[in-house]
């Protein structure tokens, strides 16, 4: 059996991790550390930058069994990016 370390609980779990996603968008990486404070906000549900790119950390459920790991349920994690003003 696979165990995996939460990076929001901090514990270890004796199952497989069945939410993935990534720490930030990829338009939060793409801006250079030193502006990150100044020009934009980060939180694990959010993420506003120059106030005109708002992105939000989605998820969705997909009921589906898959033959991939043979479950019914996979929880997925997806940037949804919102418009400019």
């Amino acid at each position: 059996m696979s165990s995996f370390l939460c990076s929001t609980c901090n514990k270890q779990h004796d199952d497989l991790p069945m939410c993935f996603g990534p720490g930030a968008p990829d338009h939060w990486f793409s801006m250079p550390e030193s502006e990150r404070a100044e020009r934009g906000e980060l939180s694990s549900d959010q993420c506003v930058i120059d106030d005109k790119h708002f992105l939000s950390n989605t998820a969705l459920i997909v009921q589906r069994p898959t033959k991939l790991i043979g479950c019914r349920r996979i929880l997925l994690l997806l940037g949804a990016s919102g418009l400019p003003r």
